[in-house]
Order: C-alpha cells, then structure tokens, then sequence
C-alpha cells in the first residue's frame, strides 16, 4: 500500500487465492475499496481472475505432461483428473505425477493412455481428494523429511534454511557436538522436498553453485550460525502448507509456535526482533502461540513504527488482532469493555496492563484518523477493564492510566463527550489526574496534567487559575529531560503546548508583548529541541503562535515557521500518501498566512486561490478537527471565512466575488455558532471581526 501511493513507475504484481468469508485480505478496508473503484478508473490497478481450468484444457496438460497426442488420452483419465482437480492445473500435476511414480497409468489394449486396472480405475488406483493425495504423500517420506515438512507448514508460506535449522535443532534439543549432523540430514530433506515438487528453493547472494558445499559453522560461545549462503524456500502451493496444518492438533501448533518464535528470540537468530519483517513474523508466531503478553509487547512495537510511518489503520489492525486473543476465551455476554467476567476477574496484572496499554494506543490511532467516538470507546474501555478487573488493585505502577486521562481530556476538546454548561465531568477528570499524578512524582505526567488544568480554566475564562497551572508547569517542565518522554506517552509533547496557551491568555488580558515574546520563546527555545519527525506536537505547538503573530504584522514570519517546522517535515519524513492529523488544514493556512501578509503585494498563486475559494466543499474540514484546531486557537473552517474575505477584496469580477463572498459567511457563521456553542472565547475573538467585514461587504453586494 505505501509503495503504490508514494513512488511512481513502478509495476506491482499481487496474488490472492479467491476472497471467500474464510479466505479474506489483511488488505486496509478502505485501500481495498480504493482499490477496486478509483484505482481502476484511474487505470492504476488491473484486477485479473484466474479461473480453474475449462475440461478441455485438462485434456491438453495431461496430453503434455504424458508427452502423448490428445487424441490417445482415454474418457475415463481425463474424466477422474478433471473431478479430483476441479481443474486446478497445480492439483492436476500432482495427480499424475503420483500415477507417474506408481506407474499405475499407460497405454491399454485399446491403444488409449488411461488408468492400468481393471476396474473404473477411482479410488483404487486415485484418490478420493487432494488431502487424501498429499497425506499420503507425506506419509511416504522417512521421518527427518516429515519433521521438516510439518515446520515448515508451521512456519509459514516461505522460510529460510536457517530458520528451520534452529528450531528443529531447539526443538529436539541437539549438542554441539550433533548440531552440524542434524544440520546436515535436514538440508537433505529440503533437498528432497524440492525434488518433489512441494517446496521451491530459492538462492539469495549469488549463483545455485555457491551452495553446493554449504556447511553450518557453529560458534560454541554464543551458538549462532553463520548466515552467509543462506537458502530460502517456498511451498509451492498453499494447499500442502493448508493441508498439513489441518492435519496437526491444535495443542501440537500452538506448542510448535511457541518453540519457534523462542527460538528466534533466544536461539540463532539473536537479531530476529530488530528487523521490521521479522518482527512481524515473531509476532504471528506468538500470537499464534497463546501467549497474550508476548504478543501484545510486539504489538505495541511494531504499531508503534507504523504510526511513526502514519499508518494508523495498520496500527489499529494490529492492536486489534492481539485484543481479540482474550476476547475467545470468554463466550459470556460483553459487559466490560469487550470483554465477559471471566477474562476480567481472571486476567492477571501483566496481562492487565498490556490490555490497557493497547486501547491507550489504539486510542491515540483512532484520533489521529479523526475517529473521535472510536477513540473515546478505546480510551473508555481500557479505564473499564482496569477499574473492574481484581488485578487493576495490584498494579504497582498506576501512571499506566494516566493517558487515558489525556486522551479523554483530548476528547472533550472533540465535542465527543457531552457535560453540563459546568463542565463538571472535565473538572472531576483534572482535578483527578492533578491529584493522581502529584502523588505519582514523575514530571512526565505531573506537567501533562498542569497543562490539562490551565487549558480548562483558560477556555472557561478564568486566567488567573490558568496562569497558576501554568507556572506550576514552569517550574517543573524541562524540554531536554522530559519531552520525549512526554511524546511517548501521550504522543504529543501536551506539556509544552502549554506555552502556547498561555500566549492566548496574555493576550485575552491585553498583554500583547507578553504574548509575543511567549510565541518567540515557543519558536526559538522549545522547538529546536524537540523531534521533528513528530510533526503532530509541533504543529500544535506553534497552532497557538500562528494567529497571535499574525494579528500582530508578523504574518509572514508565522507562515515561513509553520511551512519549516511542519509542512516541510512532514513532507520530508513521510510524505504523499501519508495522513497526520492536522495534515488537511497545512495548505489553507499557508495561503491566509501568505494573503494577510501581502495584502498591499502581488500574491502570485491568487488565480490558484481564488479557484479553491469558489469550491464549497474545500472551505470545512469536518467536526472533529474544527472543534479540536477550535480549542487550540482558531477553529479550522474560520481559516477558510477570513481566505475568502482576504480574497473578495482583491477579486474584480463580480460573479465571483459574490460568490466567494457568500461562501465565505455561510462558513463564518457556522464558525461563530460552533464557538459561542462549546465556548471557545480565543476562537470565537478570531472569527467575530471576520464575519463582521463579510456581512459588510455582502450589504454592498446586495447579499442578505
């Protein structure tokens, strides 16, 4: 998915088997869909089936494979391997090659290639299935040969020679001494697997020749083996891999799993965990395992670099699949977050914090793809679980919960969770977390919920507790010791977004120089130490800067920090193709920033503006991120009201002015009925005066 929307010229080849209700794609829901719509249109993706074999063409692969004319192929032969293959030409070839080994098919008296029997020839000679086939192909191999071929299926569609070599030597829990011997009899078996048509070998680092005395160097110190020469192998259908899996206990899978991915783990292959592939895989084989709190430990890795990449729904996928181990052992109706009485009275304190450690990050994804109510479900459900469970009393380190706190508080900000004109249930969750967190100690989260208090108080307009919050904050806060920190566990650094509130306050209170050099101090003391991969925090760092530097002749200057701090890191950590929250409003704010910095200049795309104003559905940018830009400073859809005022005072023809005038105080009105609504005072100031000049300019039009 992230090379076909971020590089060009390059032809991606894909195979499935059919997407049946038991056979589905780990695809992203809405890239399939994507996929199979806009895609195709766009001629960007060439869907083709590859049906079963018609019957005819049966006749003509078993006339090739025999080395015979077609017309010598007997009714009867082509009838069986047809209905036992269903006309799968990979089931064919293994049908006759199996007659071939047996030598149970050639010419009869008839002159015609067909079964040598007597009777119809099915059944006693065929057989009933595939899986009646390969089992008893399986069956036929020694022992060595059948160990490797029931790891391999274990193991997956594809593994390499060193990879199985390891485990089966854990497995059977081999000497020193008997490691390069078993290594040996192992490379015979793939050797003979090949010869038979079920794996496909494949060479990596050079020519086939180079392996032809392949040895296994064991370091007695630290038991790993030497990589280079390294083979990798394939089944060559899934239906042997499929097959042989059924064919196991379930108990005996989830043993084999286990053993593998400790292996990886612990065993050879010591450097398993740090490559992103193999991470992946591990984490299949403990899931696949059992084991919740290996898996979940992974999970919360591997999702993390997937956000890092802004691959939220891969996140989401992840977390969700190691979830859902707890949730099959309880068939009980769902009364706690997801999960029946059963799991929650009887998970234990590890496994209790990984499952809030998961909804925390599954919350986080959630926001940043603007799925506000899922996201509070998350948050919601893991507060549940460790306020319910009997295990929540014995967790040591309580400051687990404390971003659920955050994200909740984040929530509020969404509109998502509705209280009274009081907002009682956003006091009780601050006062709660100020408290909780003081006595926790750690500045980590201390100043995350200072910052939570004073952005309260000062949305409701009580400046002098806000500031109180925030010099607390001060007095703790260090960006070198604890902003990364601070990024880890509420994604953002919410304790240095402080800063930039409290440049609001100063100037709700009038102290507009004040409020400048806090915008400075943001700008050229904070951010310099802060990552500029997480293009998130620093975008709502500076949010707050933008429009008090603006209002204040530094439009420009504001505009050069959004584009070098944001726009351009966003674009050189992760560009096209990936999403970050704030991402829809970058462009629209560079072009007001640009429009009120050079409102007595030539602006050069003003064409290309004016074109973005007259389109309706450019100027909103939906609930989630309007109400939560709204808190911060300035709601987003405002930023689109004072584009088309800006532009209406430049554009001379008059269809479109009116036109951009009309778009303009549909959306400024909205604008101001969103902030009188959930009582952003900062946001509602920068709006007023916008729409007062559009009405302004809509009575000279004639516009009611």
């Amino acid at each position: 998915q992230k090379l076909f929307i971020t590089t060009r010229n390059l032809l991606v080849v894909c195979t499935s088997r059919p997407q049946t209700s038991q056979c589905k794609l780990s695809v992203d829901e809405t890239f399939w869909n994507d996929l199979n719509d806009k895609y195709i249109e766009q001629n960007r993706f060439i869907p083709m089936k590859l049906p079963p074999l018609c019957k005819e063409d049966i006749r003509t692969m078993i006339a090739t494979d025999l080395k015979v004319d077609e017309s010598l192929i007997a009714s009867r032969l082509h009838d069986d391997v047809f209905s036992q293959s269903g006309g799968m030409p990979h089931f064919a070839i293994e049908i006759l090659e199996n007659a071939k080994r047996k030598k149970i098919i050639g010419k009869g008296d008839d002159g015609l290639v067909d079964w040598l029997s007597t009777g119809d020839g099915k059944g006693k000679f065929a057989f009933g299935s595939i899986s009646d086939l390969i089992l008893h192909r399986v069956d036929s191999f020694d022992a060595t040969v059948r160990d490797v071929l029931n790891l391999g299926a274990v193991l997956g569609s594809s593994f390499d020679l060193l990879e199985i070599v390891a485990v089966l030597q854990h497995f059977m829990g081999a000497t020193v001494s008997q490691k390069s011997i078993h290594a040996q009899k192992i490379s015979n078996a793939l050797d003979t697997l090949v010869e038979e048509g079920i794996l496909r070998q494949v060479f990596e680092g050079g020519e086939e020749e180079e392996y032809e005395h392949l040895e296994y160097h064991i370091e007695e110190k630290n038991q790993q083996f030497d990589r280079s020469g390294n083979r990798s192998y394939t089944f060559c259908h899934d239906v042997w891999r499929s097959s042989i899996t059924q064919l196991m206990l379930d108990s005996r899978k989830r043993d084999m799993h286990k053993i593998i991915a400790l292996t990886f783990e612990t065993g050879a292959h010591g450097e398993i965990r740090k490559d992103f592939q193999s991470r992946i895989k591990l984490f299949s084989h403990w899931k696949a395992g059992g084991d919740f709190a290996k898996t979940a430990s992974l999970a919360l890795s591997i999702g993390k670099s997937f956000e890092e990449q802004c691959l939220n729904n891969q996140s989401i996928r992840l977390y969700s699949e190691t979830l859902e181990m707890l949730k099959g052992a309880d068939d009980s109706a769902e009364i706690t977050g997801g999960y029946g009485p059963q799991v929650v009275e009887s998970i234990g304190v590890t496994d209790l914090e990984y499952v809030v450690s998961i909804h925390i990050a599954m919350g986080k994804c959630l926001a940043n793809l603007h799925q506000a109510a899922e996201s509070v479900e998350a948050y919601q459900n893991g507060l549940k679980i460790y306020q319910e469970a009997p295990a929540g009393n014995e967790v040591e380190d309580r400051s687990i919960v404390f971003p659920i706190f955050s994200g909740l508080f984040v929530a509020l900000k969404f509109g998502q969770i509705e209280q009274d004109k009081e907002c009682t249930y956003e006091q009780n969750l601050v006062k709660t977390f100020v408290h909780e967190t003081r006595l926790n100690g750690d500045p980590v989260h201390y100043t995350r919920a200072l910052a939570m208090q004073g952005e309260m108080y000062g949305r409701l307009g009580n400046f002098e507790k806000a500031f109180e919050a925030h010099h607390e904050l001060e007095r703790v806060y260090n960006v070198d010791e604890h902003c990364a920190g601070i990024c880890k566990a509420y994604g953002s650094d919410r304790s240095g977004q402080s800063y930039g509130a409290s440049a609001s306050w100063h100037v709700q209170q009038g102290n507009v120089e004040e409020a400048l050099r806090t915008c400075h101090y943001v700008i050229d003391e904070l951010m310099p130490k802060m990552e500029p991969r997480n293009v998130h925090n620093s975008a709502i760092m500076i949010y707050p800067t933008i429009w008090i530097m603006k209002d204040n002749g530094l439009a420009l200057e504001a505009r050069e920090n959004f584009k070098r701090l944001v726009v351009d890191a966003f674009n050189e950590h992760y560009g096209e193709g990936a999403f970050t929250f704030c991402l829809p409003v970058y462009e629209p704010v560079l072009m007001l920033l640009e429009l009120a910095g050079k409102q007595d200049t030539d602006v050069e795309k003003l064409d290309e503006y004016v074109d973005w104003a007259l389109n309706d559905e450019n100027l909103r940018f939906g609930k989630v991120i309007n109400n939560s830009l709204g808190n911060f400073g300035r709601c987003s859809d405002s930023i689109s009201a004072e584009i088309c005022l800006l532009l209406a005072k430049r554009v001379h023809d008059p269809e479109k002015k009116m036109q951009i005038v009309k778009n303009g105080l549909a959306v400024a009105r909205e604008s101001i009925d969103l902030t009188v609504t959930k009582g952003m005072i900062v946001s509602h100031k920068q709006v007023k005066p916008v729409l007062d000049e559009l009405e302004s300019l809509g009575r000279e039009l004639g516009i009611e």
